[in-house]
């Protein structure tokens, strides 16, 4: 397998070609989450240092950025197209070497945690202190709308305010309708102003929402300036357990590596959620608990098997919190979902190249289900379908392709 790399100013003019010079290269890949791309070189080569027309360095945080092909070139799908956020170099007296990290444009949108800058979540009026939002389609209840809907609308917005996103939102997929997708409505529920990063991250976090960025090619025909096209949808991937296997121990034995860890501190089946306004010292508006009206999570088994094991969270930063419940109780259901069972986790490695069989993202890549069996001999046996949460490929100067661990659930889907 080749990979190309090519630096990019911010539209579409190619600066410099570096496969040649990178000597590794990292995709990291993750659900919901960021993909980057670090490359290594010598610091001085010129590909690197030579000012480009614009004035600048070809080599440049900020208005530089990476798109990487795997087997191809420019009018194939990259298997990258992000901006460069660094470029840290060192030296050791032997060598002077620098490291390039690029990101999507999901690193774009904001994050307060991180500090990291981005754009405040807006309705289609442009306030962003007190946004109101409405269904794109007619759903069910009508004041319904899904957390696809909303990360379509709030890109669309921002875009109508602070200018052009790096971003496509209306090519992609986005699950409108409620029902199939959950009502997410988000009146009343949010600390207003938030950022769009943290905003999604909290829909994902209901586990009824996924997204993610196609990173496009400059000859599809979009803006200059875009590098991905983003898709919503109430879950991403497809099911390819019936021709994706990793089997270790057993059957085509085309994982090289597995670990399995059982950790009983993420348990919890006794979850409480209150909802603000406080009334006083001992009450607030509302809650949420096993068997609140709309709860899909019935802890009874976790708990005669385990005992009880309870965790309280106060929702009360507006004061208005229980006007709007279907972003909590998604949230709740998601979260106790996840906890009534201890969160064991499985990591498999595919065996290097052609004993791998599979390859990413060609073959699979996150989201979709695959099965992975686990021979007697690890002390577990596993022959289940599981979910891909993440892996990273790395490719030597050779051109040699290693995928890591791969992040799947330990749970059957």
């Amino acid at each position: 397998m080749s990979v190309t790399i090519k630096i990019y100013d911010l539209q579409t003019n190619e600066l410099a070609d570096i496969s040649g010079i990178s000597l590794t290269r990292t995709m990291k890949r993750r659900l919901n989450m960021a993909r980057a791309f670090v490359v290594t070189a010598p610091a001085a080569d010129p590909l690197l240092t030579t000012i480009a027309g614009d004035g600048y360095p070809n080599l440049r945080r900020g208005n530089r950025k990476l798109i990487v092909w795997e087997d191809g070139g420019p009018g194939d799908q990259p298997i990258f197209h992000g901006r460069i956020f660094s470029c840290e170099r060192t030296g050791d007296g032997t060598q002077n070497l620098v490291t390039i990290t690029a990101f999507d444009p999901y690193m774009e949108l904001g994050f307060e945690s991180s500090e990291l800058a981005g754009r405040p979540v807006r309705d289609g009026g442009g306030v962003f202190i007190d946004p109101k939002f409405t269904a794109s389609v007619t759903n069910t209840p009508t004041t319904a709308i899904s957390g696809p809907d909303l990360i379509q609308q709030v890109l669309a917005n921002s875009v109508t305010s602070e200018g052009a996103l790096p971003i496509d939102f209306a090519s992609g997929t986005f699950d409108l309708a409620v029902p199939p997708a959950v009502d997410l409505s988000v009146i009343d529920t949010m600390a207003w102003p938030v950022l769009i990063g943290d905003f999604i991250n909290q829909l994902v976090q209901s586990d009824v929402v996924d997204f993610d960025m196609r990173p496009v090619d400059p000859s599809e025909g979009f803006d200059p300036y875009v590098m991905v096209a983003i898709s919503a949808v109430s879950s991403f991937g497809t099911d390819k357990s019936g021709t994706v296997h990793f089997d270790y121990w057993t059957g085509s034995k085309n994982a090289a590596k597995a670990r399995h860890v059982e950790d009983f501190s993420t348990i919890c089946n006794k979850l409480f959620d209150y909802l603000g306004p406080r009334l006083d010292p001992t009450h607030w508006r509302g809650n949420i608990t096993p068997g609140s009206p709309g709860t899909t999570v019935d802890p009874t088994a976790s708990r005669d098997l385990y005992g009880e094991f309870m965790t309280i969270r106060i929702y009360d930063s507006l004061g208005v919190e229980n006007s709007s419940r279907p972003l909590y109780i998604a949230l709740w259901n998601a979260e106790q979902g996840l906890r009534i069972e201890p969160r064991d986790m499985l990591f498999v490695t595919p065996a290097d190249g052609e004993k791998g069989l599979y390859v990413a993202p060609q073959d699979f890549d996150v989201g979709d289900l695959v099965e992975v069996n686990v021979g007697d001999a690890l002390g577990i046996s596993l022959a289940d379908s599981q979910r891909v949460y993440g892996y990273d490929k790395t490719w030597t100067r050779e051109d040699v392709a290693q995928i890591s661990e791969l992040i799947v659930s330990a749970d059957a889907e």
